[in-house]
């Protein structure tokens, strides 16, 4: 086993006090949500989902670009609602909405049309997208506030949740899952 480097040591430790610090008394008290909570959290994840029929995509032959082709329809107050939606929900960074979200990953309902930041790809995101992204954010929050914006600064495979973390952690309160990962 390879005693780790300097910088990934004080990485972890500090990793470790950042997911101590982000517990509230409740997580560490493991309590059991509310139906009323749970039942806010899953009414925060279905705002997230649009009213709107996701446009056609269609690949432009005079430039090398998608476009999206909205309906006459589109209502373009609730893609701002959307958007409002998926701000709550990234803020929340609870353990109740992270197994929620978990639970959504799959979810495909439409949310957001979105343009990658290449400019030439568009995409229509689902609440799931949505769902995986967050979920990884604050899975990795603890660890990656930490670091310095470098190529490779990050550990190999450190993206990957086996289907044995999924085990091992279910139930688990946010900051100890964050403890792990920083593991």
């Amino acid at each position: 086993m390879s005693v780790p480097t300097p910088r990934f040591r004080s990485g972890l430790f500090l990793c470790l006090l950042s997911a101590i610090s982000l517990t509230d008394s409740a997580a560490l008290a493991q309590s059991k949500p509310s139906a009323d909570r749970l039942q806010q959290i899953d009414r925060m994840i279905d705002a997230m989902a649009s009213r709107n029929k996701p446009p056609k995509l269609v690949q432009s032959i005079h430039i090398a670009q998608q476009l999206a082709l909205f309906s006459a329809d589109f209502d373009w107050s609730d893609q701002d609602r959307v958007q409002k939606a998926i701000k709550a929900v990234q803020e929340d960074g609870s353990s109740e909405m992270w197994w929620r979200l978990r639970d959504h990953i799959l979810d495909n309902r439409y949310a957001l049309t979105f343009n990658f930041d290449d400019q030439t790809r568009i995409g229509n995101l689902s609440v799931g997208y949505f769902c995986s992204k967050i979920t990884m954010a604050n899975l990795k929050a603890a660890y990656t506030r930490h670091l310095s914006h470098v190529p490779g600064s990050m550990p190999s495979g450190f993206a990957a949740l086996s289907e044995t973390n999924e085990k091992n952690w279910a139930g688990k309160p946010l900051h100890e899952l964050q403890i792990e990962v920083c593991k």
